[in-house]
C-alpha cells in the first residue's frame, strides 16, 4: 500500500491549525505589587503581570494620565480661570497698519460654502462699525522687529471667535506689509496644575477675500487656501495666507508695489468655540503582540497616592475583550540623607 506525503501550503496549515485550536480567548490576566507597597519618590515601581493579554496600556495615574480621565475633552466652563491669548508680530516692510485683529464672543462664524452669506456677514460687520466685536490694540513695533502682547479673554469664555482683518495700503508707491503672527491660547484650569496651551494655528479659519478681482474666493477642500492675485498651490510663496512657515504661524503675505490694481481685503475668521477644551489623558503602551513581559517598571517623582490603571485586551477577527486591572501606589518623600 503505497503513503502519500501531502503538503499544504505554510499558511494555510497555520490557519487550520488556528481554526481547530481557537485562536480567540478572553484577556486573563492581573497586577500585583509586593506586599509593602510603600515606596519613595525616585525609586522604581515593579509591577508585576501574571497572565498574557495580547496588549497592554499603562496609566500611571498622575496628572495628564488618569484611566478616569482618558475621554474627557472638555471642562465645565466655571473650572477655567483664566484664559489668555499670548501674540507675537512682526511687521515686515511697507507702510504700517495694515492688520486688524479682532475678538467677540457673539458671532456665529462664517458658513464657509456660500460665498454670497459670508460677503454679505462680513460687510454688515464692517457697515455696523464692527459692533460686538473688540479690536485688539497691539504694537505693531518696526520693520522686522518682534513685539509680543497678551490679551485677556475671560470675557470670551462661552463663544470665543478670532478674526484677521489684512488690509495692506495699496498706493503703488511702496510694497503692502507682510505680517507675521504667532498665538497661543492659554487656559489655567480648575484642577490641572499644568496650563493648556491651545497654538492659533489648531483653530479652525474660514479665509475670505472682499477684494475686487474674479479669482474663486473659496478653495473648499482646505479654507486656510486664498488667492487674490495669482494660481495657488501649497508649494507656492506667493499665496497671500499662509501656515506654519518659517518663523511664524501665521503669514499674511504682502506684494510689491505697483503689483495689484486694487487692495488686498483679506478676512480670516475662526470657527466659534467655547474656551474649555482639554488633552484627554493618555496611556502608554507596554505591551503588545510583539513582546512577552512578566513586569513592568515606572519611577513617580513625586510623593502621592496613585491609582495605577492597565488596561488589557485581546482583540482580533473572531473577537474581542478587554479588563481593567487598578492598583493603588503609595509614595513618600524621600528621606534626608545624613
Amino acid at each position: 500500500m503505497k503513503k502519500y506525503l501531502i503538503l499544504l501550503p505554510l499558511a494555510l496549515f497555520a490557519l487550520v491549525a488556528c481554526e481547530h485550536k481557537g485562536i480567540y480567548e478572553d484577556v486573563s490576566f492581573n497586577v500585583t505589587l509586593d506586599e509593602g507597597n510603600t515606596y519613595y519618590a525616585g525609586d522604581v515601581v515593579t509591577f508585576d503581570i501574571a497572565g498574557n493579554p495580547d496588549n497592554l496600556v499603562f496609566y500611571s495615574g498622575e496628572e495628564g494620565h488618569n484611566y478616569a480621565y482618558k475621554d474627557r475633552y472638555s471642562v465645565e466652563m466655571d473650572q477655567v480661570e483664566d484664559a489668555t491669548l499670548a501674540m507675537e508680530f512682526q511687521a515686515r516692510y511697507g507702510y504700517a497698519d495694515g492688520l486688524s485683529i479682532y475678538v467677540t464672543s457673539a458671532f456665529d462664524g462664517l458658513n464657509g460654502s456660500d460665498a454670497d452669506a459670508d460677503r454679505a456677514a462680513i460687510q454688515a460687520m464692517v457697515d455696523s462699525g464692527m459692533e460686538g466685536w473688540t479690536k485688539l490694540d497691539y504694537e505693531e513695533g518696526g520693520s522686522t522687529a518682534w513685539t509680543s502682547q497678551d490679551f485677556d479673554l475671560s470675557a470670551y469664555l462661552e463663544n470665543f471667535c478670532i478674526a484677521f482683518h489684512y488690509n495692506p495700503i495699496n498706493d503703488g508707491q511702496s510694497a503692502q506689509r507682510t505680517y507675521w503672527v504667532n498665538g497661543a491660547l492659554n487656559l489655567k484650569l480648575e484642577g490641572i496644575s499644568a496650563a493648556q496651551n491651545l497654538d492659533i494655528t489648531s483653530f479652525q479659519f474660514v479665509s475670505f477675500n472682499m477684494g475686487g478681482e474674479t479669482d474663486t474666493e473659496y478653495v473648499i477642500t482646505d479654507p486656510y487656501e486664498i488667492n487674490t492675485h495669482t494660481s495657488w498651490s501649497k508649494n507656492k510663496t506667493n499665496a497671500i495666507v499662509r501656515f506654519g512657515q518659517s518663523a511664524a504661524s501665521i503669514i499674511f503675505q504682502g506684494i510689491g508695489k505697483g503689483i495689484l490694481d486694487y487692495p488686498i481685503d483679506i478676512w480670516l475668521i475662526s470657527k466659534p468655540q467655547p474656551l474649555s477644551k482639554v488633552d484627554n489623558d493618555k496611556g502608554t503602551v507596554v505591551k503588545n503582540l510583539q513582546n512577552k513581559i512578566e513586569t513592568y517598571e515606572y519611577t513617580y517623582e513625586q510623593p502621592g497616592t496613585y491609582t495605577a490603571t492597565f488596561i488589557g485586551s485581546n482583540v482580533n477577527y473572531k473577537g474581542e475583550s478587554q479588563d481593567v486591572r487598578e492598583v493603588t501606589v503609595i509614595v513618600m518623600d524621600k528621606p534626608d540623607e545624613e
